[in-house]
């Protein structure tokens, strides 16, 4: 809709017409932008309205960044799951430790989960360690510090496109189409070959993964933050397992399975990039953006001395992550055997090449004999998990010298 302002009309109240005819508040940036002639009280006006609307942006952009729900900007509408973000939110891993110690039941907001779930009450829900976690804040007790979070690796499969699902009880089947159809021209009236297609089924059935902890009876009570804290320990510890089993598993993980790849001559500047234009095969990576490439700690640190002369900038290890889709260090790769660490290639990771089901519910065992001559309690955490690299072709295993 256009509107034309009254000849003779000059309250800085009413709207006016912008240039491209959209009505517009004359007290807004945009409204008194649109102005032809502009007072000195427009001038001011303007500068608080933009100062203003910069520090509204970085409010926002950390609000954000702290806390994605911040901004009143729903992800999931329906109702059902905004009562299970809900429920998420308000429930606790440390009232579960808590009756588990104390062999009794949840409730609340937590029973409510498990039940969701299908999970008995000394199980965590997969969805409650994945929360985000809250930072604790600076003002704390005067006789507590912070509490620091455990280091462990970031996850290294995750980044190689491993897909990992949750499954509930039973076998976790994935099959995959083995022989594709091929096509091809062919002139009029004859025959076409037909292709048979054929699948494989992995079955994967559940494996344990397990973390053990053990604190005294008296830090249960003074112990602020607690369940923040179980979270994150849970998390990680569980995380860092699993990720050790996807790249180190023997005969299974990244950087074992199948035929074990011939080292050359020691590795030059040329040679690292060429690992990197070999991997390009026009399916699954159509150039060298695609192709990512894992490796251990010594190889990362051999490509940073290698330079392309004496003269140049940049090592080989600046020049792959230049030309590919990335280089990630695992502390998790085996360390070098004879000079020689295995590495992996990922590539067309917007497949499903390999899968790592992790079955819902986290059981928790309580053990108070073991150290009970101390007052100490030990907590054991177990997940149910398994790996298989179902289509090869997306990983190329790799293994460079060193020396």
């Amino acid at each position: 809709m256009n509107y034309e302002r009254k000849k003779g009309n000059t309250n800085d109240d009413t709207k006016a017409k912008t240039r491209t005819g959209t009505l517009r508040n004359p007290r807004s940036i945009n409204g008194i932008l649109d102005k032809d002639e502009k007072t000195d009280a427009d001038r001011d006006e303007l500068k608080k309205l933009t100062t203003r609307a910069a520090n509204l942006e970085g409010e926002l952009r950390a609000a954000i960044v702290a806390e994605p729900d911040a901004t009143g900007i729903e992800t999931r509408s329906d109702p059902e799951s905004r009562e299970l973000d809900g429920l998420i939110t308000r429930a606790s891993v440390g009232e579960i430790f808590d009756a588990v110690i104390s062999q009794g039941q949840t409730d609340g907001a937590t029973r409510e989960l498990q039940q969701h779930f299908g999970l008995s009450g000394n199980r965590v829900p997969l969805a409650l360690i994945q929360r985000a976690y809250t930072p604790a804040p600076s003002d704390v007790g005067a006789n507590q510090s912070p509490i620091i979070p455990a280091v462990f690796p970031n996850s290294a499969a995750a980044w190689c496109g491993v897909d990992m699902p949750t499954v509930g009880v039973g076998e976790a089947v994935y099959p995959v189409l083995t022989n594709d159809d091929a096509a091809g021209d062919v002139d009029a009236g004859a025959s076409v070959t037909e292709t048979t297609g054929s699948f494989t089924s992995d079955v994967l059935k559940p494996r344990r993964i397990q973390a053990s902890f053990f604190y005294r009876r008296e830090d249960a009570a003074l112990f602020a933050g607690m369940d923040s804290a179980l979270r994150m320990n849970l998390s990680d510890a569980l995380s860092s397992g699993l990720d050790k089993y996807i790249v180190a598993k023997m005969a299974a993980g990244l950087t074992d399975f199948g035929n074990d790849p011939t080292a050359g001559s020691t590795e030059t500047f040329g040679s690292y990039r060429k690992t990197i234009f070999d991997a390009v095969d026009g399916v699954y990576a159509m150039d060298a953006s695609g192709v990512k490439l894992l490796v251990g700690p010594k190889t990362y640190g051999h490509m940073s001395g290698l330079y392309r002369g004496n003269n140049a900038d940049d090592s080989a290890l600046d020049s792959v992550m230049r030309i590919s889709g990335g280089v990630r260090v695992s502390a998790h790769v085996p360390d070098p055997a004879s000079n020689v660490q295995q590495a992996v290639i990922a590539r067309g990771l917007e497949h499903r090449h390999a899968v790592s089901p992790i079955w819902d519910g986290i059981e928790i065992i309580y053990d108070n004999v073991t150290k009970a001559s101390t007052g100490e309690i030990v907590l054991t955490a177990v997940m149910l998990m398994n790996f298989k690299v179902i289509r090869a072709d997306g990983y190329v295993r790799h293994a460079f010298k060193l020396a």
